[in-house]
């Protein structure tokens, strides 16, 4: 790992505004009872973490408080990862839309998406957002097509290590992984089968949900994908040295049955059951998980 640590993984949320020919920035679509209708797309996470729905979020309902100020009805339609963003893209093919701000994990940004919403620049300058320029510039990237700004960022999910202190413990562990070298060698001491007869695989990812995972696993390797000049030119560097070490050590966990034999189509819900049920002992993750985990004898290292 960098610098003996394990490496914070990333994930980027872009709130978008959908701009139709009924539809504006600051006032949603229809009217009731004197108030104006603002719709969101989203996956649960956002509203959840918006209004203080679930356990582990902070901050309260600051949504509904902007909506009372404000007189809007506050209408937020959540599904899934992928339903969401199937929506979305089927509701940005539509002449108009009843959708007027959605949310969109980075994995989905590309140029299909960006080159269907409305450049905000005229809405910035109009109103702008309270220290945008705090927002770092290789955020801001993602938001961009061309050299307008067609999202905001809104939402990062920080990401460590999740390990199980009771797995360790058995085998004689007494700490967490702080390098890639470690992690590889605790995966694998740590597929084994238990005194009560279950199977322990040592590492369980997402692997199959984008890149992200893979991608947080390489960064301990000092991995560097892609980076982007001064002039916007993006320049990939996936043959270094430590790209191929990385995923050769991913290939020897797969090898030696350290990752589950589904690894490359393992999603978070499969994730998370493996390492609540003591069937995985590591587990990278957002950190928020730990609210839950934490209950599984499950800790968090970053």
């Amino acid at each position: 790992m960098v610098k003996g640590k394990m490496s914070i993984a990333l994930v980027l949320v872009l709130a978008i505004v959908i701009l139709g020919s009924s539809l504006s920035i600051f006032a949603g679509g229809e009217k009731e009872e004197g108030k104006v209708k603002l719709t969101l797309l989203s996956h649960a996470v956002h509203e959840n973490v918006a209004r203080g729905k679930v356990a582990g979020t902070t901050g309260g309902d600051i949504v509904g408080e902007w909506a009372d100020r404000n007189n809007v009805e506050i209408v937020w339609i959540t599904a899934g990862i992928d339903p969401v963003h199937d929506r979305l893209f089927r509701e940005l093919a539509l002449r108009e839309t009843s959708i007027d701000i959605a949310f969109v994990i980075d994995k989905y940004v590309n140029p299909r998406l960006t080159s269907m919403l409305e450049p905000l620049d005229a809405y910035l300058a109009k109103k702008p957002i309270e220290n945008l320029d705090e927002i770092p510039e290789n955020l801001l990237v993602a938001a961009k097509y061309g050299d307008s700004i067609v999202a905001i960022p809104y939402r990062h999910s920080l990401g460590g290590l999740h390990w199980n202190k009771v797995l360790l413990n058995e085998r004689g562990l007494s700490r967490p992984p702080q390098t890639a070298a470690e992690l590889v060698d605790y995966a694998q001491k740590l597929t084994y089968k238990r005194a009560n007869g279950t199977e322990v695989i040592g590492l369980v990812a997402n692997f199959g949900e984008g890149y992200g995972s893979i991608y947080s696993f390489l960064t301990g390797y000092g991995v560097d994908l892609f980076t982007v000049g001064s002039d916007g030119k993006v320049t990939v560097k996936a043959d270094t040295p430590e790209v191929v070490k990385g995923l050769s050590d991913l290939r020897l966990l797969y090898t030696v049955g350290a990752v589950p034999t589904n690894f490359a189509t393992i999603g978070i819900d499969e994730q998370g059951a493996m390492i609540t049920g003591g069937r995985a002992a590591l587990s990278p993750a957002p950190f928020a998980r730990y609210t839950v985990y934490r209950d599984f004898c499950i800790d968090f290292y970053y």
